[in-house]
């Protein structure tokens, strides 16, 4: 039987500016906190309301969590700064985590995010020894020059992948043969796409790439890379990262999720379901006390 839930509003940071929603199982067990970080200026209760079903989940298992609004968004207030958003943001993570020391005592923490939350957790977990663990969810887990060099090859990529879908479902070729469907011209433009080499692009060694993944790695952050096949962030790994990191998710020191036939923000409920369940199931297996103590034997 699962944990009773609480929920509560809270507000903190600068000036109380920010507001989060606390989702607090009934009994608080010493498992790391949740933090639930949103992809750029969007509502905390993330796309198609996943963050919020997600965070009830993972307070059934016993996990607390918090989900809030960055500055300036959903119902948190405007911060009179000049800092660039990243920093600002990564302040912000900073205030959540010193808000769940307060209210809860927990002192470890798991940052969770889609999209570009799930790059500030990526770029800030080197920085803070309480951070234990990473979700990342269709991350491009790059940096600014590199996303805006990468972003032609990628969209190649994810484009072709569609088309080799397309070229691959029967039902496709039961309407082209059966001439109910002009599909000529159509597939002929699919060929064209799929066979067309792709260039793959490697990430220099000196890049700050690199960098990251290699601390996060010598500090032992359990990770979870989670992607839907319909997301462009799969491709910017695939193309910056995929072969660096090869080894680690072979011995499992990091774990490889593609979630087939959705997109990006998992449009349909049961790929919200797919990418919930398969994020519950892995912060249990690494976190939970059974888990600790297989690990230990």
């Amino acid at each position: 039987m699962g944990n009773i839930l609480n929920e509560f509003i809270v507000r903190f940071g600068e000036n109380r500016a920010l507001t989060g929603i606390f989702s607090v199982p009934e009994s608080v067990q010493k498992l790391p906190a949740v933090i639930f970080l949103n992809a750029g200026t969007r509502h905390r209760i993330g796309p198609n309301r996943i963050y919020t079903l997600l965070a009830r989940k993972l307070a059934n298992r016993g996990f607390t969590g918090l989900r809030f609004d960055f500055s300036g968004s959903g119902d948190s207030c405007i911060v009179n700064n000049t800092r660039p958003f990243r920093e600002s943001a990564a302040e912000e993570i900073r205030d959540a985590m010193r808000l769940l020391r307060q209210k809860t005592g927990l002192d470890e923490f798991i940052l969770l995010g889609i999209c570009s939350g799930a790059d500030l957790a990526w770029e800030i977990c080197v920085h803070e020894k309480s951070i234990k663990g990473l979700v990342l969810i269709n991350g491009f887990l790059v940096h600014a020059q590199e996303l805006e060099d990468l972003y032609p090859a990628a969209e190649e990529m994810i484009n072709a992948r569609y088309y080799k879908k397309k070229i691959l479902q029967p039902a496709n070729w039961i309407r082209f043969f059966s001439g109910r469907s002009n599909y000529i011209n159509i597939f002929k433009s699919l060929i064209k796409k799929t066979a067309k080499k792709q260039e793959i692009y490697r990430t220099p060694e000196h890049s700050e790439n690199y960098g990251i993944w290699n601390k996060i790695i010598e500090k032992q952050i359990p990770v979870l890379l989670l992607y839907a096949e319909g997301s462009i962030g799969l491709d910017f790994f695939n193309l910056t990262a995929r072969n660096f990191l090869e080894p680690n998710i072979r011995n499992r020191i990091l774990d490889l999720k593609i979630i087939p036939d959705c997109d990006h923000v998992f449009s349909f409920a049961w790929a919200r379901e797919m990418c919930m369940q398969e994020a519950a199931e892995w912060l249990s297996m690494k976190f939970t006390k059974g888990a600790l103590l297989r690990e230990q034997n």
